[in-house]
């Protein structure tokens, strides 16, 4: 999109700063909210609730009001610790209120420095930032949370206990506390102290200066100077709800130096547990217009369709702190504009562009933070801030270090794939865990805990992006079984409880989410011996995915024993779970144990362990997080549960049936009562007109599909029906990358759908529209992924099946069903069957490979062909094989697939394999051919007895207009056709051409050298992106002909009979790899 004034913006160029507004980026806090005190200020400085329910309403709170309780608290700290002309440290720990507002500003006028610490570290992190900071004073309310008796007791330190908000807010007027500092004389002293994320190593001090937090105020100058609007253009003179604890530089820098200088007013949240039903309520009943909110809460605020609903009332959701699940940004951008915010303690928020709302994900940085990105490893960068003094007021962290002349921020980020400006971020280059809520850990500490234990190799703590840390473990002797690993775990488990000891609540390990390395996949190490954390992590995603999976549904080991027919031994037990997950002491059952210490990561923990105790694996009848925030004491609790216990089914659950069984229960399940019709064709199109309904479009084959229904004049209309919103947004991107065409509102018609619901989820008159015009359907969606079990399959894509049957019985063209099967549905044809797999339907059900996504296809093929026989459904199916990269210029191969990764790591072993073992045989077709392809054969099947054609085709019963259909008998099922190249050609025949692109100098050896070679590597490779092939190390194994895996062939015959495109295919040649070659740029 273009902006004013683009020179300024050009690739290359410096901004200039012309000028100024006011004089944003030289103001001071202290001054500016004394100054509105005096001018009566209309506008509120906060709102704050009444009470933990905000339905009773908030309280607004005056600059008049928030500048007299700051000279309140001015003079009392003056008349009970003096004035300080050092800078001398007090340091505060209270509950989530004014309190750290009023302090921070205090403590500038009185020369002193607040330091805020979270409660959350471990005493020996409050030590040693105690020592650190020198604390003269150690400030709390007369309520102390307990962590502050346990600081005390390692580190005795001079006390004093702060009044009540309401004694400062609702005190008489006092004399303002002078502060005529001019914005030169205080720029380099100190604003706020508060620390990094440490976590299990120390955290350190970070002091925030006036300058650092000045540039908030700068930012207001950007616009103005010809660049594009900021985030802060959105949020200035906003009311805005920030849930985040002043002890965090989010929260501080919000709720203070960003509401003062954008002339916002903040909401607070109640002294409650932060819940989606807290956050909800407080956008209906605060009148917040923003809201900001940590990434777990948004979550969960968009799984109820009310609170997703309610938040359409804001004018924008911000975001940040944690990873943010791309279906939640999504949702949201349905109802509001999201907002994706970042910065650090020293630099304070960045100024980031505004930027479309389909590319809510990335940032656009302004051209006046500096900021330089510096190739990484791979596809990453990582920004880092230059200084340069025309932007000296919007640098602010050579306010923070000024000793400084480049600042790397740490953060690694990729590009967009079209938009050279939009980056998206990717995590830290540092060791710093983020989980899913935005706490953060850093492990390198507990990591050496362990790894001190005399029979631990190597420790890995991971969780980015999850609720709780999980640890890998490498054993310096193999442990071969079940028992052996469990007695490993109980032998190491004291050295783990010190570790836990010494780090923040939410990095401590449970014993359920513990994993050991295999033999086969040693931790990656670099050459000095170092664990090699992203390419280890990357090496073991699987098993963390599952770890996490079993550990979501309550799947492990249930060692606690709930006792639901009694009140007393419930309570006991409940009492145990929660002390010890919480390492809180509960003074009694009748103890409000939120106010102890209890947080979200405690509830989830205590929340799974019920629910396996229970026996309750199934969510529909699972004990919710909800459950124990409603009842926050053990006698409650145990009252909830022994009442849910009640209502509870308790019947033997049944046996898992074999895949065989639940392949032919789904196909029993969606082939019940099959729509049969007689009725007439109607007669209300040409013959050489075809309206196609196109899913998946915007998949690789998709797209290419796309390109040729846009192509062909027959086709006047093609409805694609895709599962996310920002479809049409994401095909023109797609389509511009690949070199492909363009299309008009009247060509093609984007549709949101979910096959799951009845209609596909669409509104009744759009899906009437789709019967009344349909006449083709060309079924190319279905979720790839290999892990997934058929259970995963079955409610969306074979039901989706099924409703497309119901359709097309009901359509008024009788459209036809061409459905994008796989090679997967025939994969152990060879063994029991020698010969090619034949063109017809499979009866025999041990025929798909053993995977979720081949299972479900195979039943689709089987619901199809049934559909086809009882229903007369005009249904084709096409088993696909190898797809290959385009033969055209643009467009790429996908780097992350088996073969691309061979060639990368070939390169990167200097050594390439002399066969592919049972892929030896290429009968690969290149994605821009195997859609023209499909569509000969979408089009063309003249042969097929009750097959809706666009070509004047004569089987069945022809209607005026030349479709043809079968009314009077049934069919003899649906037609099969193979689409691999009947051209087949030999690896062997290709590798000169690789080892001509790759270098001569590469060794060719036989495919069990460069196994050995590709599995010594996985010991010390140094960058993943450039060794890919470790990850699949078990899958190129299975190619080994002793491995016993063969590869069936696919009869083409009857196929090519239908597609002149597959018959004269030519086999993969040297020019082809050459192209997918130079696109990989390997």
């Amino acid at each position: 999109m273009a902006h004013s004034n683009p020179g300024a913006l050009s690739k290359g160029s410096k901004p200039e700063i012309m000028g100024s507004d006011l004089d944003y980026g030289r103001r001071l806090v202290p001054t500016i909210i004394d100054e509105r005190a005096r001018m009566g200020y209309a506008k509120p400085y906060a709102s704050i609730p009444r009470s933990t329910d905000v339905s009773l309403g908030f309280r607004d709170v005056s600059y008049r009001e928030l500048a007299n309780a700051i000279n309140r608290c001015a003079w009392w700290l003056e008349e009970k610790l003096g004035r300080s002309d050092g800078f001398e440290t007090l340091a505060y720990i209270g509950p989530t209120d004014l309190r750290y507002i009023i302090l921070t500003v205090a403590t500038i006028k009185t020369g002193y420095k607040a330091f805020f610490t979270s409660p959350r570290n471990s005493i020996e992190g409050h030590e040693a930032l105690f020592a650190e900071n020198n604390v003269k004073s150690f400030l709390f309310p007369a309520a102390a949370p307990p962590v502050v008796k346990s600081i005390l007791a390692k580190r005795p330190t001079p006390t004093l206990v702060v009044p009540e908000l309401e004694e400062w807010l609702d005190g008489e007027d006092v004399p303002t506390y002078p502060y005529n500092k001019t914005y030169e004389e205080a720029r380099y002293e100190p604003f706020i102290a508060l620390h990094t994320s440490g976590s299990t190593g120390f955290p350190k001090t970070v002091v925030m200066t006036n300058g650092t937090i000045a540039v908030i105020d700068a930012y207001q100058k950007i616009s103005s100077l010809g660049a594009p609007p900021t985030i802060f253009d959105q949020l200035k003179n906003t009311k805005i709800f920030v849930p985040f604890p002043p002890f965090h530089s989010a929260g501080i820098c919000m709720i203070l130096p960003m509401t003062v200088y954008l002339e916002m007013t903040i909401v607070m949240a109640p002294a409650a547990p932060l819940t989606a039903e807290v956050a909800d309520a407080v956008h209906t009943f605060s009148g917040a217009e923003g809201s900001v909110l940590p990434s777990s809460v948004l979550a969960d605020l968009v799984k109820v369709p009310e609170f997703l609903q309610n938040m359409n009332r804001l004018k924008y959701v911000s975001f940040g702190g944690g990873p943010l699940p791309k279906e939640v940004g999504e949702a949201v951008r349905t109802v509001t504009r999201p907002i994706n915010m970042i910065g650090a303690t020293e630099t304070s928020p960045l100024a980031t562009e505004l930027v479309e709302n389909d590319d809510w994900q990335y940032f656009r940085f302004s051209p006046y933070l500096g900021f330089e990105f510096r190739h990484f490893a791979g596809d990453l960068y990582e920004a880092v801030v230059v200084q340069d003094q025309k932007l000296d007021l919007f640098q602010g962290v050579f306010s923070t270090y000024p000793h400084l002349k480049e600042y790397p921020m740490k953060d690694l980020y990729s590009r967009h794939p079209t938009d050279p400006r939009l980056w998206l971020y990717r995590g830290r280059a540092d060791d710093i865990i983020v989980f899913v809520n935005g706490e953060k850990l850093n492990p390198v500490t507990m990591e050496g805990v362990i790894s001190s234990h005399p029979e631990v190799k190597g420790a890995l703590v991971v969780g980015q992006g999850q609720f709780q840390s999980a640890l890998l473990i490498e054993p310096r002797d193999d442990l071969e079984t079940e028992t052996q690993r469990r007695d490993f775990v109980e032998r190491l488990w004291p050295t783990i409880e010190r570790a836990n000891r010494e780090c923040v609540a939410h990095g401590r390990l449970a014993k359920e989410l513990i994993i050991f390395t295999s033999a086969e996949k040693p931790m990656l190490r670099a050459g000095k011996g170092t664990i090699q954390r992203k390419l280890t992590v990357d090496l073991y995603k699987q098993e963390f995915d599952e770890l996490y999976s079993a550990f979501e549904t309550g799947s492990g080991e249930r060692d606690l024993v709930l006792d639901t027919n009694d009140l007393a031994s419930l309570q006991a037990s409940l009492r145990q779970l929660i002390t010890e997950i919480s390492r809180l002491e509960i003074p009694s059952d009748d103890a409000e144990f939120f106010s102890l210490g209890v947080d979200s990561l405690h509830v989830i923990a205590i929340s799974r362990q019920v629910n396996n105790a229970l026996g309750r694996l199934d969510k529909s009848n699972a004990i919710a997080p909800k459950t124990i925030y409603a009842n926050p004491t053990i006698k409650k609790l145990a009252s909830a549960l022994l009442s849910s216990a009640n209502n509870v089914n308790r019947g033997a659950t049944t046996k898992p049936e074999d895949r065989l069984e639940k392949m032919k229960s789904y196909l029993e399940q969606y082939g019940t009562d099959l729509p049969i019709t007689a009725r007439p064709f109607a007669q209300s199109q040409s013959s050489d007109k075809l309206t196609v309904v196109l899913t998946g479009s915007t998949g690789s084959l998709g797209s290419y599909l796309l390109d040729g229904l846009l192509a062909d004049p027959q086709v006047t209309k093609v409805y694609c029906l895709n599962r996310r919103a920002d479809a049409e947004e994401r095909q023109k991107k797609i389509h511009k990358a690949r070199g492909l065409c363009g299309w008009s509102d009247s060509d093609v018609e984007f549709l949101q759908c979910n096959f799951s619901k009845e209609y596909f989820g669409l509104s009744p008159n759009t899906y009437l529209e789709l019967l009344q015009e349909a006449t083709h359907i060309l079924h190319n969606a279905w979720e790839v992924d290999f892990n997934l079990a058929i259970e995963s399959f079955a409610g969306v894509h074979i039901r989706g099946v099924r409703q497309l049957i119901d359709f097309s019985s009901r359509s008024a063209k009788r459209a036809s069903i061409f459905f994008v099967s796989s090679i997967g549905t025939a994969m152990n044809w060879g063994d029991k069957h020698s010969g090619e797999v034949p063109e017809t339907i499979l009866e025999d059900w041990d025929m798909p490979q053993a995977m979720g996504y081949a299972e479900s296809k195979y039943v689709a093929e089987r619901l199809l062909d049934e559909a086809s026989r009882i229903a007369d459904i005009p249904a084709s199916i096409c088993r696909v094989g190898q797809i290959a990269g385009p033969t055209t210029k643009q467009g790429m191969w996908n780097k992350q697939e088996w073969f691309p990764s061979i060639v990368a790591s070939s390169k990167y072993l200097g050594k390439l394999p002399l066969s592919l073992g049972s892929l030896d045989k290429i009968d690969w077709i290149p994605v821009d051919i195997l859609a023209k392809v499909l569509l000969q054969l979408l089009k063309g099947d003249r042969s097929h007895p009750n097959e809706v054609n666009g070509l004047n085709g004569t089987n069945g019963t022809n209607g005026a207009n030349g479709h043809g259909h079968h009314t009077a008998q049934h069919s003899n099922g649906a037609r099969v056709y193979h689409t691999v190249n009947p051209s087949k050609t030999s690896w062997t025949s290709l590798l000169p051409s690789v080892q001509k692109h790759l270098g001569s100098a590469l060794d060719v050896v036989s495919l069990e050298q460069w196994l050995a070679a590709l599995r010594d590597s996985s010991g010390g490779t140094p960058d993943i992106n450039a060794n890919p092939g470790v990850k699949l190390i078990d899958f190129y194994e299975s190619l080994v002909p002793s491995a016993g895996r063969t590869e069936p062939s696919l009869a083409t015959s009857k196929t090519t009979l239908h597609s002149n495109v597959l018959a004269d295919l030519e086999p993969v040649n040297a020019q082809w790899m050459e192209t997918w070659m130079r696109q990989w740029s390997f």
